[in-house]
């Protein structure tokens, strides 16, 4: 890299001459680069990455995530101290399951006065062990598990929660898993 002087640097040069030279500013100094060739080698091992993050993003966007379930990303990126969104979160949890085929989306999540509830995406002959687990706040600690069936919303009542309690869902089934992100619980009238 090389700093333009004379005619360079008092013309302000921007942008490439040939595939050689690009000239480009930085905090008012001309800089002078040899042209860059962006590499894209298309190896298996990248394809099968990008493909997996399509995969996180198309769920994210998923027209049974409503606002509800992105606020629960949200708030569970923010109370693990993360400098990123919910959608940030939400990828990089879908991320680490390995395939998009070991992912259960979880959705319609709601916590209220009467109970906790969830939705899983299995498929239609499948079920799977949906667990709440309160993770934050006075009754920390309490977990409960249910059996969840492909796309009926799993209900639990017997949650006893304090307005301080956040809470967790998560689901399994052989080979698969799903989370959730977090709510804080509504308090009891």
């Amino acid at each position: 890299m090389a700093r333009g002087q004379g005619v360079f640097a008092a013309l302000a040069v921007r942008g490439s001459i040939g595939n050689t030279f690009t000239f480009s500013g930085w905090k008012g100094i001309q800089i002078i680069k040899k042209k860059p060739f962006p590499t894209n080698p298309k190896t298996p091992a990248q394809t099968t990455e990008r493909n997996h993050f399509a995969a996180a993003v198309t769920s994210w966007h998923n027209i049974k995530l409503d606002a509800v379930d992105k606020r629960a990303w949200n708030l569970r990126a923010h109370l693990e101290a993360l400098i990123m969104s919910g959608y940030n979160k939400f990828c990089q949890v879908f991320r680490k399951q390995g395939t998009a085929n070991a992912w259960i989306l979880l959705y319609d999540v709601k916590l209220n006065a009467a109970g906790a509830n969830v939705t899983p995406a299995i498929t239609a002959d499948a079920d799977c062990t949906i667990t709440l687990s309160i993770v934050r706040g006075p009754s920390a600690g309490y977990s409960e598990s249910m059996i969840g069936n492909a796309d009926v919303q799993t209900v639990f009542t017997d949650i006893v929660s304090n307005s301080n309690d956040i809470v967790h869902f998560a689901a399994f089934d052989p080979g698969r898993i799903g989370e959730s992100g977090l709510l804080r619980a509504i308090p009891t009238p």
